[in-house]
């Protein structure tokens, strides 16, 4: 899945913004919220959320290195990711920083059953 983030809401790296796929339709959004410990070099563990229709997909990271790309663990999912595991690979794309082309690595197992 490849999707473009537009209109942050909040402040990077506690964020919620809006997630379009690659015909430009809403797919839904992504809130994330990360803590910087102040150690040498500095430390941001963030985790988040994918919203998107059918289900979501959690995740987390930690990393030193604030410049893309990041690959980040995913930790769960519900509905049609209810068995989501693998990682996310966030490539950012633009240069504007409230925009950015994800691409998400996706790995599911057997079918889920029916909520």
């Amino acid at each position: 899945m490849t999707f473009t983030t537009v209109n942050p809401q909040g402040w990077f790296p506690n964020v919620t913004v809006g997630l379009l796929d690659k015909k430009g339709k809403n797919a839904g959004f992504v809130t994330t919220n990360c803590l910087t410990a102040d150690s040498t070099p500095l430390t941001s563990t963030c985790h988040g959320v994918y919203v998107l229709k059918g289900g979501q997909i959690a995740w987390q990271n930690a990393t030193r290195d604030p410049r893309p790309p990041f690959v980040i663990a995913i930790t769960g999912g519900t509905g049609k990711y209810c068995e989501a595991r693998g990682q996310i690979r966030a490539v950012r794309t633009e240069s504007a920083p409230e925009g950015g082309l994800y691409e998400l690595e996706v790995i599911t197992g057997r079918r889920c059953a029916a909520a």
